[in-house]
């Protein structure tokens, strides 16, 4: 929990440093969308298995810091 809220806190940072913050509403509500319909192309054992919940809060957290690397002065 404590990875996928840092990468939320990071993520936030660097895209107000790098976008619009109508850009990000529409991104992050299009994600929000997107995300189940994603998700049912997975078997269950890969969406409900303990190796989801770490990969789903490494996923994010590699993003997040891609993006406040990228966004550096």
């Amino acid at each position: 929990m404590f990875v996928a809220a840092a990468s939320v806190v990071a993520g936030i940072a660097a895209a107000l440093m790098l976008i619009p913050w109508y850009a990000a509403v529409i991104g992050g509500g299009g994600a929000i969308l997107l995300a189940p319909l994603v998700l049912q192309v997975f078997p269950d054992r890969i969406v409900d298995g303990k190796a989801a919940l770490v990969g789903f809060a490494a996923a994010p957290a590699v993003l997040a810091g891609l993006l406040y690397w990228l966004g550096r002065p």
